[in-house]
């Protein structure tokens, strides 16, 4: 299940453009992105945008996020999801060779077919031409499933082409709140239960990853080259805009997780998706009475949200403004 998140959930935004223009990633240092307000009378919230991928090397101004920190008594951190082992799995060395070897077997096409054996010449054609323009060293045969592959093509070309992860925003931005002593900590976590013996851990994994649908999975890796062919440089436009505060390159723009796109859909359609709708819900539920109770009781008070949630029409931000509350958005 850990290995099915990890996998399937980085997704690139979906936007074409000409890639006859290309766009340079801003480096050094940059403003950075302006914070979102919720008002509650004279009770403020703050919400700092995280985004990924981010220009690697960028050093994001942070003065003012640090002024608004020292004024405020609590901090809400953005929703986290954590797994919960069996004691008996964790502590078994030999778990962590059976774990890659399930990992491998889970990850790789059966009976040891090569990627251009299990999609169309079209598909794979494309994939080589990608992978010969950004990774012209990496030649090797490639046994991944497609949306494997495909995942692991996204991020090595963003890497290539001077994007990262956003731990480069959100690693700085920890140290600032650890300076400030007087924040109390609100983490919004979800600890997955995954009991039982590894054998058992095992079938479910195998159930999570034959409930996917061949047809589907060949339709997400698709959309993943399409991304790579037609958006990279819209995808190194936004993480300027980010880095420069230009949050108006963010809207009416096609936002990650509608129903049109594909490596959700393969992911909806799964053995898990009732335990994915849960957690996302209670997700959601805590960050929100996490938010409303900080607005009832503090002067001032800093949270963290993935822009995602700021923009989208049904996001955490939208559904504070319907019960009520007074947003600014920058």
């Amino acid at each position: 299940m850990a290995l099915a998140l990890i996998v399937l959930a980085p997704l690139a935004w979906a936007q074409s453009v000409d890639n006859a223009l290309e766009v340079v990633v801003v480096t050094g240092r940059q403003p950075g992105p302006p914070l979102w307000r919720v008002s509650n009378g004279d009770n403020r919230l703050y919400i700092f945008p995280t985004f990924s991928p981010v220009p690697d090397g960028m050093i994001w101004e942070s003065d003012r996020v640090a002024a608004v920190l020292a004024d405020s008594q609590e901090v809400i951190f953005a929703p986290e999801v954590d797994a919960d082992f069996s004691i008996g799995v964790m502590l078994n060395p030999i778990n962590i060779f059976r774990g890659r070897r399930l990992a491998k077997r889970l990850t790789r096409n059966p009976d040891g077919q090569t990627l251009d054996e299990v999609v169309s010449p079209e598909l794979y054609a494309r994939y080589d031409a990608l992978r010969e323009r950004y990774l012209p060293r990496d030649d090797g045969p490639e046994r991944d499933r497609p949306f494997v592959a495909g995942t692991r093509l996204t991020e090595r070309i963003q890497g290539e082409v001077g994007l990262v992860g956003g731990r480069q925003v959100t690693k700085p931005l920890r140290r600032l709140i650890k300076r400030q002593k007087q924040l109390e900590e609100t983490r919004i976590e979800y600890t997955l239960p995954l009991k039982g013996s590894f054998k058992k851990l095992a079938g479910r994994a195998d159930r999570l990853f034959e409930s996917l649908s061949q047809e589907q999975e060949l339709a997400c890796f698709e959309a993943q080259l399409q991304r790579m062919e037609s958006d990279l440089e819209a995808m190194k436009s936004r993480a300027n805009a980010w880095a420069q505060g230009y949050v108006d390159e963010f809207r009416n723009i096609p936002l990650p997780g509608d129903e049109a796109d594909a490596c959700l859909r393969l992911l909806r359609e799964s053995s898990e998706l009732g335990t994915i709708e849960e957690v996302r819900a209670e997700l959601e539920t805590r960050w929100l009475t996490a938010a409303e109770q900080a607005l009832a009781d503090n002067a001032s008070t800093f949270a963290i949200l993935d822009i995602i949630e700021l923009l989208r029409e049904d996001g955490l931000l939208a559904r504070l403004k319907a019960r009520g509350y007074e947003v600014w958005e920058p």
